[in-house]
């Protein structure tokens, strides 16, 4: 019963995008805001576009859901299901917020700071990464995978132990950055985020080894 509540609850926030969508569409413009640039500078494209954006998000559940199905390691997803449905639920919801903030701006252009929005958006997306990676379990398909940590289930234990304080730190480092000019708070984000996931890698290779070695 659980597990359908939680993907009731996730296919409700999949739709979302549909429903602001034609809930509204009278009332956009034929152009609406679909980039900006670090300079200032917002593309437009025809409202159409914006039908296309919210089909993303039940895609984004669809592949999320069938994904495990297709994993060799498939039993696994039953040991950690409860992180898995909220990362799940996360990315929608971040996807919901960004098709909140683009109607918004179509709406009431300059209502919202898209550049803070967005950053700090994926810095909790980082945060619950980070607190959600611990409880991984080996898959082909969530995580950290590279061929030290799906060799060892001990060496995929501590990457990810590792990789979720780092991630959780690297989320909380992009929230300070949010409210930095908004290219230096890009170049910020796109550090930390190969930084620790640099490292953690290393770290995966340097524990295998050392596995290994006895």
């Amino acid at each position: 019963m659980k597990n359908k509540r939680s993907q009731g609850i996730l296919w409700v926030a999949a739709i979302l995008p549909l429903i602001m969508v034609a809930a509204v569409w009278t009332r956009l413009p034929e152009q609406v805001p679909l980039n900006w640039g670090f300079d200032g500078t917002i593309s437009y494209g025809g409202r159409a576009i914006l039908w296309g954006l919210a089909v993303i998000n039940p895609l984004i559940v669809l592949l999320m859901t069938f994904a495990p199905r297709m994993d060799p390691r498939e039993e696994n997803y039953q040991k950690f299901k409860g992180p898995y449905s909220a990362l799940c639920l996360a990315v929608v919801l971040l996807m919901d917020a960004v098709m909140l903030i683009t109607l918004a701006e179509s709406l009431r252009p300059g209502t919202v700071n898209v550049y803070v929005m967005v950053q700090l958006m994926v810095a909790v997306l980082m945060m619950v990464i980070g607190n959600m990676m611990p409880k991984f379990r080996q898959t082909w398909f969530c995580g950290i995978k590279n061929a030290w940590t799906l060799s060892s289930e001990r060496v995929w234990t501590r990457t990810h132990r590792l990789g979720g304080r780092l991630y959780f730190a690297a989320g909380a480092a992009m929230v300070v950055g949010a409210f930095f000019p908004p290219r230096v708070g890009f170049v910020l984000m796109v550090t930390v985020t190969v930084a620790v996931t640099l490292v953690a890698t290393v770290m995966s290779y340097v524990w295998f080894r050392q596995e290994q070695a006895g």
